[in-house]
């Protein structure tokens, strides 16, 4: 059985696992130049990546099991945190100028 004050540590190494392989594909295709860059990118992606695999984990996952103990659907959840999400980012982009314009459109 799993312990549940183990709950997050699957998705941070998925989410950790997906960074490398991301920066390996950098290294790659010749987009990192140097040691410093490449620090100052693993840097930025661990970070970023792992505080929204937390709170996604820890947010997202308490609201799954609690409309599971109701036996509603999760359709109206999975909508919920999609535009969530969403909003978030674009209200990072309204905040912060220099919040790259690409991520906002892309999504």
């Amino acid at each position: 059985m799993e312990s549940t004050e183990r709950n997050w540590t699957l998705p941070l190494l998925w989410t950790n696992l997906a960074v490398a392989v991301v920066v390996v594909v950098l290294l790659l295709g010749n987009q990192i130049s140097g040691a410093r860059e490449l620090l100052r990118v693993l840097a930025y992606a661990l970070v970023y990546a792992n505080l929204v695999a937390l709170l996604g984990t820890l947010l997202v996952g308490g609201l799954v099991k609690r409309l599971a103990r109701r036996k509603l659907p999760l359709l109206p959840a999975v909508a919920f945190c999609i535009c969530g999400s969403r909003s978030a980012i674009q209200g990072l982009a309204l905040i912060s100028p220099s919040f790259h314009p690409d991520m906002v459109w892309t999504i």
